[in-house]
This record gives structure tokens, sequence and C-alpha cells, in this order.
């Protein structure tokens, strides 16, 4: 996966719901094809490229708000990044 491509599902991703951009363990892992450690390359990527454009990111279990309700990363979610509205 090239940073292009990462690019491109981000702002895919972005065009869908810009409030909410969720990764799932099914289109990371499977559908790309990424092994643990790359997975975690591209995490890390992804999450500097959201808090650059003004996301708040949860992991694993972490809870978040989202449209004034109480959230939990799910199981299948390996990120959830949400839009910081404080942030233009």
């Amino acid at each position: 996966m090239t940073l292009e491509d990462l690019t491109e599902i981000i702002e895919e991703k972005r065009n869908k719901n810009e409030d909410k951009i969720v990764f799932t363990y099914y289109e990371m892992r499977v559908k790309q094809n990424l092994s643990p450690e790359e997975l975690e390359k591209v995490l890390e990527l992804v999450t500097n490229y959201l808090i650059n454009n003004g996301y708040n990111i949860y992991r694993e279990k972490e809870e978040y708000e989202y449209q004034g309700k109480a959230k939990k990363v799910e199981s299948n979610e390996v990120l959830v990044a949400i839009k910081d509205k404080n942030i233009k």
C-alpha cells in the first residue's frame, strides 16, 4: 500500500462522512492484505494525517462522544476518527 493509496482511502471516507471516519479490521487486514506490522505503520500514518486535519483519534476499546452519544471503539474497528468541531 502506497501513501497515495492511503490518502485516496482517507479522502473517500471523508467524502462519505466528514465527521466520522472508521477503519475496520476487515478492510485493513483482509481487503488491503496488511500484516500486523504493516497495519501498525499504516495506522500511525493515518493517525498523523487525520490529527493534522483536525480529527480526534480513538483506538481499541477507547470511549468517545459522537452526536451527543457515548460510544466505544468496537472490536472490529481498528481506528475511529471524529472531526473536532472546535478546529477549523
